[in-house]
């Protein structure tokens, strides 16, 4: 008597991490690559084949196997060159069977083993120089990138990170980019976790935006935590400023020029966005002026007088806040409306009562 399991004839087995802990976060390409070679434990499996079966190209076949890498599922045997990109050739090999779980027996993958014969006695320096210059850093290769995140332990921990905190996978590119700015300027690994956590939460999610902040960090000087949380408070607070104007000026957006002026006044000037309000709508009550460069001068006379509060604020003969002056032209104008208004009504009512009458 023969038991039919049909397709559970043949089957193979997945790590248990790769569901707990990268079901969300990797991407479908990397799971149908690692599908393929769990499907073909034990051979080496090139990146053509890979590409061909799955309908991949070698280039996304190439991210996807350098993502497991990073992950330390899987790791390179040799490194072929196909089209100017240094493509893995890998090799899946089991490490551990499980027992049989019934007559028909199949090899299980219990952990993938990293297998690296090219890199065993490879002595890596750390470049730990301080730039604020992009053009000055050189871009390692990605045998080069990966060699450093497998033999440093803080930077493995911040690869695994970062995934999360731009919730979407790694390029190649990207971890040549990340590793190589990490690697130029020295920035630790939690300093790079606020600079990363920052970017993301300002929508530059992508390898080389994060890049040029780093120089920027490492051009201004933020080399410390304390430093790090206090440019991002700033900065922060500059975003929130920013939006603030758009609404109150009833912009749609803000030029690079105003936002420059704009970052003038809350960074240097230390105004808020009653003070930079006020002045907009000083300027439009004294000659009908909005224009960011009026607006500058108005702050800037108020900043040289040590003026830090709208209260603070006076008219030229010095006896009338502006604000209060502003807020009693905008109540006569509204006033005057409401009279028209009313009048208009009482008009409409009369002549509605006379011609009734007629």
């Amino acid at each position: 008597m023969k038991v039919d399991l049909g397709i559970w004839n043949s089957i193979f087995s997945v790590p248990t991490c790769i569901v707990d802990d990268h079901i969300i976060k990797s991407g479908s390409a990397q799971l149908k690559v690692l599908l393929y070679l769990l499907r073909y434990p034990g051979r080496d499996v090139p990146v053509e084949e890979i590409a061909q079966n799955l309908s991949l190209s070698c280039a996304d076949v190439s991210d996807s196997l350098n993502y497991w890498i990073c992950e330390g599922v899987i790791l390179d045997n040799n490194i072929n060159n196909i089209n100017n990109i240094a493509i893995p050739t890998f090799k899946v090999i089991e490490t551990e069977k499980q027992d049989d779980l019934d007559s028909t027996s199949s090899p299980a993958l219990d952990k993938l083993k990293i297998i690296n014969e090219s890199s065993q006695d490879l002595s890596l320096k750390t470049t730990k120089k301080f730039s604020s210059s992009p053009g000055m850093a050189p871009r390692l290769t990605i045998k080069e990138s990966l060699e450093r995140i497998q033999s440093d332990e803080n930077l493995k921990f911040l690869m695994n990170e970062i995934p999360k905190i731009l919730k979407r996978s790694l390029s190649t590119t990207d971890i040549v980019v990340i590793v190589s700015f990490l690697d130029w300027t020295g920035i630790d690994v939690d300093l790079a976790l606020m600079l990363i956590n920052y970017c993301a939460s300002t929508d530059r999610v992508s390898a080389k935006s994060i890049e040029k902040e780093a120089y920027l960090w490492a051009d201004q000087g933020i080399n410390t935590h304390e430093k790090a949380e206090d440019f991002i408070r700033e900065n922060l607070n500059l975003i929130k400023v920013q939006q603030e104007v758009i609404y109150a000026l009833h912009k749609s957006y803000l030029t690079i020029r105003e936002k420059a002026f704009v970052k003038k006044w809350v960074l240097d000037f230390k105004y808020n966005i009653d003070m930079i309000k006020l002045a907009y709508e000083t300027g439009m009550t004294r000659k009908g002026e909005k224009d960011f460069s009026y607006v500058n001068g108005i702050l800037l006379s108020w900043y040289k007088k040590g003026i830090k509060k709208p209260e603070e604020v006076r008219d030229e003969n010095g006896v009338e806040a502006i604000s209060e002056k502003i807020t009693k032209i905008k109540n006569k104008k509204n006033s005057n409306q409401a009279l028209k208004a009313e009048a208009l009504t009482s008009f409409s009512l009369e002549d509605l009562k006379a011609k009734i009458k007629n």
